[in-house]
This record gives C-alpha cells, structure tokens and sequence, in this order.
C-alpha cells in the first residue's frame, strides 16, 4: 500500500512516521524535504514541495493509494500575518491534492481541528454546532467542505483533532505550558477551571490514522470523527498534572470570573470506528512526556 503523507516531518506527521505500519510504502512530503538529522523510520520516498506553491503536485509520484494531508502552516494564531500561508495550505493545496488523488487513490484523509465548533461546556460530537472564530479554523472547515464531494470518487475522511501534545512539540498549548510551569512563570486561567480542553497524545492521534488510512470499513464515503483525549479538562487541571509529573509547583493568576467554556471532544464514535485502543488518560501521557526523568534526558 503506497500512502502519501504531507507535512511529513511536523509534529504528527513524524509521529505517524514512526507508526506505520511496515507494509506501507510510504511517501514523505516535507517542504525542507529530508532533514539532515532524521533519525526515525526512513519512508520509500523523500519528497521536497512547497504546499503553497501551484504545480508541486508535479514533484509527486504519479500514483498512491491513499493520501494523508497533515501539513501545516509554521503558526496558526498570527492572524492577518498568516492568512495567505492558511489559506494556501489549508484550501488550495487540499485541492490539488484532491485532484492529484484522482489518479488512483482510494482513501483521502484529512486533518483537521476541533476548534471548527462552537465553544461549550459540554463534550461536543460530529454533529454540534460550527462556528469557525478563527481563521485557521475557517480554512480547515473550508478544506473540509471541499473534501466531501470527492467522496463520490474515493473514500474521504476528516479528522477533527483536538488538544495534540508530547515530547518533542513546540510553540502550541499544552507545550506553552509545560514551558510556563518550567521556568516558574503564572498560567493564566479565566474563571475557576479556565478554557475546557480534552489533551490527546500525539501517539493516540497517530494510531488513530493508521487505522483511518488502511480501514477498509469506516462507515460511509465521507466520514467525520473527532480524535481527543478521555479527559475533560480545565486549564488550571492540565496545569496541575503537569506541575506534578514535572515536579514544579504551578503558579496561577486570574483573568476573570466568566467560565469560557471550551472544546472537549466526544470521542464515542472513534471508539466504536477504528479498531485501536482508547486514548490514553492525560495525567498518563504527560507523565510519559514531560516527568522530570523526560526532561533531564532533554537537558531541560
């Protein structure tokens, strides 16, 4: 089976590099290509193409089987800096790559986030309410919208993931944080548990798209399934957990009374879909990431 993965050598992508299984022949796209200093699983093939560029599908092999579109901008939050990045990467380049599928493939899988709902204090399913209040959030529901009639040519599935974290992330949530209660430095927290969150270990998400990739049975054409942790969590309660598998006390400070709800995923139909095993609890999966062993081995 030939699996064509973007964003190869970002956070998830190396992730579900080292999961593969060892009878895919796989094909890495990463826009510096290889790195010097790769050290995981070598995929079958290496290949160097700038998603935001028009005609990089013409430095791809001209047939797959199934296509992985994980790559992502280098920030998500710089809006209107970002914008074009977003929208070429998010939109256009899932649009070529939708074309170039055409050839052959038989499965298109696309990430995507859980921030296209609307915040709530309750888990939220694949069927609550959108509401798009960021632009990377609007580019990732656009992408997703655009898949769905490609489904009538090919299995498509969406991926929602949620709060991604592990060894070796940088500059996103839950990494912040590590990084706050490291240096001693206050979390911020709006009312008493802050922003509700449900963390999922980046190797939960990687086995969550083996399986989505090589399915043969994943319910209809078009799917959308959220990938999120067990755990519904505050900011404060994630902060905690880390201060104490880190050993460092978590300091805090207030940025008013309101509850602001959050994004929690109700992950009942990824349980029930994809034959792998739940997701790990976070205090688990921070404990086997940021404990003070973990950090010693990085010189933090």
């Amino acid at each position: 089976m030939r699996v064509l993965i973007t964003g190869a050598t970002g956070f998830i992508g190396r992730a579900l590099l080292r999961a593969a299984p060892p009878e895919w022949d796989v094909v890495a796209v990463a826009r510096d290509g290889r790195p010097a200093a790769w050290s995981g699983a070598e995929p079958a093939m290496w290949v160097q193409a700038d998603l935001r560029e028009a005609g990089f599908e013409r430095r791809l092999p001209r047939h797959v089987d199934a296509v992985a579109h994980l790559a992502q901008a280098r920030t998500q939050s710089a809006f209107p800096d970002n914008a074009r990045e977003l929208f070429d990467l998010n939109l256009l380049a899932t649009a070529r790559l939708l074309e170039y599928a055409r050839a052959g493939a038989d499965r298109f899988v696309l990430a995507s986030t859980g921030t296209v709902y609307r915040q709530s204090t309750e888990p939220l399913s694949e069927d609550d309410p959108i509401d798009c209040t960021s632009f990377y959030a609007a580019s990732k529901r656009s992408a997703e919208l655009i898949v769905r009639p490609y489904s009538e040519l090919f299995s498509c599935n969406v991926l929602r993931i949620f709060t991604v974290y592990g060894d070796g992330q940088e500059d996103r949530l839950i990494s912040r944080l590590v990084a706050r209660v490291r240096a001693g430095q206050p979390v911020t927290v709006q009312g008493r548990r802050g922003l509700l969150l449900s963390p999922v270990h980046v190797d939960d998400v990687a086995a969550a798209l083996v399986a989505t990739i090589g399915g043969e049975t994943l319910g209809g054409p078009f799917e959308i399934t959220n990938v999120g942790g067990p755990d519904a969590l505050g900011i404060r309660e994630v902060t905690e957990i880390l201060g104490r598998v880190m050993g460092r006390e978590p300091r805090f400070e207030s940025a008013g009374t309101q509850e602001p709800g959050g994004f929690v995923a109700d992950i009942a139909k990824l349980t029930r879909m994809l034959p792998i095993a739940p997701p790990r609890a976070f205090e688990t999966g921070a404990t086997q990431s940021f404990s003070a062993s973990v950090l010693l081995r990085e010189g933090a």
